[in-house]
């Protein structure tokens, strides 16, 4: 009798989602809690805001609240973007066809799929970039 299953075997498919929402969570979150910590010190130290460097009370922890709303106000730049871009392109995602990866020297087949509808102008070129590479070591044992 002969096997049948290995003809009918459905091919397998990997599926990667789009990570902008992730990536925008993370700076949300990280501009939230530089603006709160710098909104925190500036409190803590207020009786000491002096920043008159020549000045006998300058005291350089209050520079420390304008430090972290900088880095609050750094991470909030790739907030705003990042929710302008999910907002447009919320949905993506590839479907790599032969499972877990590809071997070096086959061709990379699957499908991208978006949640709107494409519709360009004018000729476009799609390019994908590897971004993430896993190698596993092999036993020669």
């Amino acid at each position: 009798m002969k096997d049948t299953r290995a003809a009918n075997a459905p091919a397998r498919t990997r599926t990667f989602d789009d990570a902008t929402d992730s990536n925008t969570a993370t700076n949300r979150s990280m501009a939230i809690l530089f603006l709160l910590v710098a909104a925190g010190c500036w409190w803590w130290f207020r009786d000491s805001l002096n920043y008159d460097f020549n000045s006998r009370d300058f005291d350089p922890l209050g520079l420390v609240p304008v430090a972290l709303a900088a880095v609050g106000l750094w991470n909030l730049v790739p907030t705003i973007r990042g929710t302008l871009v999910a907002r447009k392109f919320t949905g993506t995602k590839i479907e790599m066809d032969g499972g877990d990866g590809v071997t070096l020297g086959d061709t990379l087949k699957g499908h991208i799929r978006t949640a709107g509808d494409l519709a360009p102008t004018s000729e476009y070129v799609v390019t994908i970039r590897c971004v993430e590479a896993i190698t596993r070591s092999r036993s020669w044992t």
